[in-house]
């Protein structure tokens, strides 16, 4: 290779070496922690502070990643269990996944430099390695242990020297001591044997001395990890018995059973409906690609060592897929099979093309599908949707409520005449309360039962899956004697979820909960710590007392704006507030997979759902704006608004032919079920959504006793409660949209108002014709009722006949309605109805 040549490569390993490592090393202490990663967290810990490790063959795999992690917590100082942080745990594991990238090299020999580039560019970009190297599981040291048997097994079938089977034969007793599963590679590695030596592309006669010295190394690398290093030689046994357990679960017995096709579905897009798309399209298609080149012509080492790879991922893809148990991280064993192949057929496409335009054109397709979007799903994935449940790698993952669940323990115990050694109680079924001894585990005195029992009426704090609340409560109020009975009142201002769809409790006792009250009262402002949800921001020039919050939520950025003296305590109810919205988005987004509107829109005709109170709320006001608009306001049209964001036209008019109403929508408030009646329904509250979280905030601040409040979510939908101290009420500017100068000045007092208009690109669409409004710029709505139908009336301003805007200040007395018409070719005209001022 020439020398220029060369320093290229090096410099394009280097820096998809250094890309790959950035991913993987940077804010790992970003998710919270997965109830697997907190078991092994907690085992790793006797093994720190007791240097002491007994494999439990019933549920932690082996034991590599406990002992590897030594070094990562040795080089961070840290020596309890206490002391122990999510980015020591991580960086093991983070570790491992970097230096899987180099593991592409091992097959230079039999592929070439190119194949193996580009493999490694695969490998250190792609969503799944790069989530899951950040995940304190097993799953990224068995990976780097396969790819090291597979690269050194490759080159000892190439070249049979003693050293490759030992370096092979050593990598699979490391898989073996990491995780069970590692024998589905052992079996996929030996079917392509079998099969390449009968089509005689596997010619290497292996020595009987070799299959000795292999056997041995293999054994004694994984007897050295189970024994823990000689200290427990029934471990090795163990790991044999833990078979028979396995094959249980693998057979069935258990609640991770799915599918055949549940890992190729997460890997492909093949829910073309899906307005946003997580894949690993560029590995797999790449790979499947690679199946025919390798097939396609015979002959060369290349090709050789490229069918022993399709092979082996074939049977090992077949495997995983066979097994009813299935868990997505399982899946990245045959996925980096797939890599290496990619990474093969790639190559060979690059080569196959003629002219250097083709070459060019596919070039920029390897560029878009191996890097461009790789790479951006890896920063969403893992900086933006790290445990949401829109990320298709997040399973059964924590909810960041245990952060309000620890802060809210801390800030109780910090108050308790105990301190840390305050008694703390939590209670789950089948001991499902993983990761809160994780979280927990700076209290000494944290007990953990299955049910509820007499014991639990004298602990000053405890937590509880919700589904306990009765039973929970019956016994702290029935069963102490009279004058040693405590009142307890809700820990957190909501139930809090654990994982999604999994709701806890807290309960305090009163007592503690006022000495907790009480020292956040005298906490100065400044000294508080810093949350990115709550924002405070003193500025007394106009309005005295007045404290700001915002938070981001909606795809709207929700601002409060407070009046009272108390800054700590309005920053509590803004907070309060703000959970509420989140909570809101959880149930009222058609993005977010199992909310109450995504069930809705899944609904067949004649098929009903359970929904949550507020869902069924805001329906209810859709349908009433529906009604006071003759249908102007549908939510029902979401294929149509989908359609126009796609800037399909032709699409959105052939849908209007069997268009939606809110009639073939049916809500029963009796038992909270939303019945739809027929074909078609797609639900999108985006005209509505915004305006209802605006009012939840103002019952939240009403409930926490805060009375002088204005609350915007992105200034088109605001409510106003009491005027300030010394004001009529609260400013407001209208702005003209075309050429932004000052409309007029509000002062709201107890009202809401609301806006809709086109900006950039944005579409109105008119449930009536099924067409994008144009001939209206802007409409602005000013009355006493809630700022839900506010919002919802002034979208459907946007398209009713101007007659029938007059009309519903008859039946919404007070209503002021403000319109800005641009007609083609006239000039624009602004119409009033109402109370607004003279300028």
């Amino acid at each position: 290779m020439p020398m220029n040549k060369k320093a290229a490569t090096i410099l394009l390993f280097t820096l998809v070496f250094s890309g790959g490592a950035f991913f993987r090393l940077w804010r790992l202490n970003d998710r919270p922690m997965h109830t697997d990663e907190a078991v092994h967290a907690e085992k790793f810990a006797a093994l720190l502070v007791d240097d002491h490790y007994q494999y439990d063959p019933h549920e932690v795999h082996g034991p590599t990643l406990n002992y590897f992690t030594l070094f990562s917590a040795w080089l961070r100082g840290e020596t309890s269990y206490e002391q122990i942080s999510e980015t020591t745990l991580r960086l093991t594991t983070a570790v491992f996944g970097v230096l899987l990238i180099l593991t592409p090299l091992l097959f230079i020999r039999m592929l070439g430099i190119r194949p193996v580039l580009f493999c490694a560019i695969l490998i250190a970009f792609s969503p799944g390695f790069i989530y899951y190297s950040r995940y304190y599981i097993q799953e990224t040291l068995l990976l780097f242990f396969t790819a090291y048997f597979l690269g050194c097994l490759c080159n000892y079938l190439r070249s049979p020297k003693l050293r490759w089977l030992v370096l092979s034969s050593v990598a699979a007793g490391l898989m073996h001591a990491t995780k069970e599963t590692f024998i589905f590679s052992i079996i996929a590695a030996a079917a392509a044997i079998v099969i390449g030596v009968s089509s005689r592309d596997i010619r290497t006669k292996v020595k009987f001395s070799h299959l000795v010295c292999g056997v041995m190394a293999m054994l004694l690398a994984s007897a050295v990890f189970y024994s823990s290093f000689g200290g427990n030689p029934n471990g090795i046994l163990d790991s044999v018995k833990t078979y028979l357990i396995w094959a249980v679960r693998a057979g069935g017995a258990s609640v991770h059973v799915h599918p055949w096709y549940f890992y190729l579905d997460l890997l492909t897009w093949i829910e073309f409906i899906e307005p946003i798309s997580w894949n690993e399209d560029g590995i797999v298609g790449f790979a499947v690609i690679g199946l025919v080149f390798t097939y396609l012509k015979k002959g060369g080492r290349r090709y050789r060592c490229a069918r022993f790879l399709v092979i082996y991922t074939l049977v090992l893809t077949v495997i995983y897929s066979i097994i009813p148990y299935k868990t997505p991280w399982s899946m990245m064993s045959f996925v980096y099979g797939m890599a290496v192949v990619a990474g093969f057929a790639a190559d060979r496409m690059l080569r196959a093309v003629q002219g250097s335009m083709t070459r060019f054109i596919f070039g920029v397709f390897i560029l878009v599908y191996a890097l461009a979007s790789p790479v951006a799903q890896s920063w969403l994935l893992n900086f933006h949707y790290a445990s949401d449940p829109v990320n298709p790698y997040v399973y059964a993952h924590t909810s960041r409520d245990v952060y309000q669940m620890a802060d809210a323990v801390d800030k109780a115990a910090r108050v308790a005449e105990d301190g840390a050694s305050t008694r703390i109680q939590v209670i789950a079924n089948d001991d499902d309360y993983w990761p809160l001894p994780w979280y927990l585990r700076n209290y000494p005195n944290v007990g953990y039962w299955n049910t509820v029992d007499d014991s639990l009426c004298h602990a000053p704090i405890i937590l509880s899956n919700a589904k306990h609340e009765r039973s929970l409560l019956a016994i702290l109020y029935s069963v102490p004697e009279a004058g040693k009975r405590h009142l307890y009142v809700p820990l957190f201002d909501e139930p809090l979820s654990l994982r999604p769809g999994v709701q806890w409790q807290g309960y305090i006792r009163s007592d503690l909960r006022e000495q907790v009250h009480h020292s956040e009262d005298l906490l100065p402002q400044s000294s508080k710590p810093e949350e990115s949800i709550v924002q405070a921001q003193q500025d007394k020039k106009n309005i005295p007392d007045l404290v700001k919050f915002n938070h981001r939520a909606m795809n709207a950025n929700f601002e409060v704006f407070i009046q009272d003296a108390r800054g700590s305590y309005a920053g509590r109810a803004a907070r309060a507030a703000f959970n509420e919205v989140d909570r809101l988005e959880g149930v009222l987004s058609r993005y977010i997979e199992n909310s109450d509107v995504s069930r809705i829109n899944s609904l067949s005709p004649g098929q009903h759902t359970m929904v949550d109170e507020d869902t069924l709320r805001c329906l209810q006001i859709a349908q009433r704006a529906g009604q006071l608009t003759d249908g102007a306001f549908d939510v029902t049209i979401g294929n149509l608004i989908m359609a126009w964001k796609n800037d399909d036209a032709q699409r959105a008019q052939s849908l209007l032919a069997d268009r939606p109403t809110m009639k073939m929508l049916q809500l029963n408030a009796d038992d909270f079920t939303v019945t739809v009646t027929a074909q078609g329904v797609v639900l999108d509250l985006g005209g509505i959504g915004k305006g209802y979280a605006v009012d939840v905030i103002a019952e939240t601040l009403d409930e926490w006793g805060i009375e002088k409040a204005l609350i915007h979510a992105g200034a088109s939908s605001i409510r106003a409660l009491n005027s300030p101290s010394g004001k009529n009420g609260w400013p407001v500017t209208l702005t003209n949209p075309i050429d932004q100068t000052t409309m007029t000045r509000l002062e709201l007092q107890d009202e809401v108002f609301s806006c809709s208009g086109l900006q950039g690109g944005q579409h109105i669409i008119n449930p009536l014709t099924g067409q994008a409004v144009s001939d209206r710029r802007a409409c602005w709505i000013r009355m006493k009722e809630n700022a839900a139908l506010a919002d919802a009336l002034s979208t459907a301003g946007m398209m009713m006949p101007i007659q029938d805007l007059h009309s519903l200040q008859d039946a919404l007395p007070g209503l002021s309605v403000m319109l800005l018409k641009t007609s083609r070719g006239d000039s624009p005209e602004l119409i009033k109805a109402g109370q607004w001022p003279e300028e």
